[in-house]
């Protein structure tokens, strides 16, 4: 179920969209199911014909007014006025959600639809149940979409009707995702209305995705190695995640993202010691300037990634070993952190554990040769929630494991009993982390880890038999990587900012 939220400026526009044909015949029979009033069947629109939109002369504009009568008394415009004059808002008055399900669940009854809705009204502060002057609205059933979801649409006026002043709901966007996900879960739903990551990890701006979207769609999917169409800061924040699993040190860390072709600069102290640093992902410019746009790490991608906290993680230099000593110490400490989580989930080093399985990932990604690894590596990614330091004993531990397997210049020809026991230690780990997940409310990422854990059980069956050599620098090249060049680094400015 996902619910998406827009504001204009129109509402008769809006009311005549919601009941007519949609913009490619993809509405059906459009019914008013719920209301701000008692009885929403009164507002539906009369029909005098067989077909979905034969309404009676005047009946939708009579339900037009009806939601917008406490704008109209206020005199509010129904365009928005220019920069500077009278009644100028970023934002329109007029609110409009659309929340819609995934296929595969079906279709919904109209009581339910309507309990949804009255929900997300009352979540809002837009029109809670016991406030008789809050804000019109009405929520329009249109049966399944092109793509066979079932889904409906709310459009609010957000002017109360008491007082005829507008009203501003806050965190709408987060309210109504918990909604729509109290009621995945309610009904057994497909989870697939993603919750905000971690409160200290910055999201995307609507603007972002679009210029994310924009850039896929001209052939450019934007940094190497990243998922492809995501938003430059989500690309940069999963490159620095896994090259700072994989890396030895600071020095390694920066060497890895200049040649997949993200920029850095580095701020020093007065005494030249290093405080903090910013990226920018190549070819991500400003539409105004031209200029590269940097994101403060700690503040714009994630504070989990400052350079201090950084540094910390490298206290220890890996030295290789053998393959099989490597994969048999990996397994063995996978299970235990297993264990852990299964017998003690609600202890701190629980979110350690499954912050800390990202690097384990990372480093099983490089070393086995299944390149859809990649793609799960991100899924998990998404699911990160940073935890405050220090790490556990436990999180160290996998933390040393990742080390410890980014020795290893590759998994092919190692024996298949070893690599099978780390795989099936690997998968069992992450279906922990989903289960923790799942007791914590959190359905899309408990989804999102079993899904992962599947792929990387099926991986133990395609690798071969025969002991690897010890990768001394624990640089695993790309095979794209001896065509890049590194990108050079711009002299750094006065202030880190981002340009949007």
């Amino acid at each position: 179920m996902i619910g998406k939220i827009r504001k204009g400026w129109n509402a008769p526009k809006l009311v005549g969209y919601l009941m007519g044909p949609g913009r490619h015949n993809e509405h059906t029979r459009p019914t008013v199911i719920a209301a701000w009033q008692a009885d929403p069947a009164a507002l539906q629109p009369l029909r005098i014909g067989p077909d979905d939109f034969d309404y009676a002369p005047g009946e939708v504009r009579k339900l037009s007014a009806h939601v917008n009568a406490a704008a109209d008394a206020a005199g509010l415009p129904c365009v928005q006025p220019l920069p500077g004059k009278y009644g100028y808002t970023k934002h329109g008055y007029v609110w409009h959600a659309s929340v819609t399900l995934d296929p595969a669940d079906g279709l919904l009854d109209f009581d339910t639809w309507a309990s949804l809705a009255a929900d997300i009204m009352a979540a809002t502060g837009i029109a809670p149940a016991e406030d008789t002057g809050g804000c019109r609205w009405i929520a329009v059933h249109h049966g399944a979409n092109r793509a066979g979801s079932d889904h409906i649409h709310i459009a609010a006026v957000l002017v109360r009707q008491d007082t005829g002043r507008r009203f501003y709901p806050q965190n709408d966007y987060a309210r109504v995702r918990a909604v729509v996900r109290r009621w995945e879960t309610k009904l057994g739903l497909r989870a697939t209305a993603a919750p905000r990551r971690s409160r200290t990890a910055p999201e995307p701006s609507r603007g972002e995705q679009e210029k994310a979207a924009r850039r896929a769609a001209t052939g450019r999917p934007g940094v190497h190695t990243a998922q492809p169409g995501t938003a430059a800061r989500v690309q940069l924040r999963q490159v620095i995640r896994e090259s700072a699993a994989l890396a030895n040190g600071p020095d390694e860390l920066l060497e890895r993202l200049r040649e997949i072709g993200v920029l850095v600069q580095l701020r020093r102290s007065s005494r030249g010691r290093i405080i903090g640093w910013a990226v920018a992902a190549s070819g991500d410019v400003s539409a105004r300037t031209g200029e590269p746009i940097w994101w403060s790490v700690a503040r714009d991608i994630s504070p989990d990634l400052s350079w201090p906290r950084l540094t910390g993680r490298w206290t220890t230099t890996t030295q290789p070993r053998p393959a099989g000593e490597t994969l048999d110490e990996a397994a063995t400490a996978l299970h235990d952190a297993a264990s852990r989580l299964r017998t003690d989930p609600n202890s701190r080093a629980s979110e350690h554990i499954a912050y800390e399985l990202h690097t384990v990932l990372a480093a099983y990604t490089v070393v086995t040769s299944d390149p859809s690894l990649r793609e799960l590596l991100h899924d998990y990614e998404h699911i990160v929630l940073p935890p405050e330091p220090p790490a556990a004993l436990a999180a160290r531990r996998l933390r040393q494991v990742a080390a410890d397997l980014a020795t290893l210049r590759t998994l092919l020809g190692v024996r298949r009993d070893p690599i099978l026991e780390l795989a099936t230690a690997l998968a069992e780990l992450v279906n922990e982390v989903a289960h923790w997940h799942q007791i914590r409310e959190r359905p899309y990422h408990a989804e999102q880890a079993r899904a992962v854990a599947t792929g990387v059980a099926a991986t133990a069956s395609t690798q071969p038999r025969r002991a690897p050599t010890a990768n001394t620098d624990r640089r695993p090249p790309h095979p794209t990587e001896s065509a890049r060049r590194t990108a050079a680094v711009p002299p750094h400015p006065t202030t880190i900012r981002s340009t949007r």
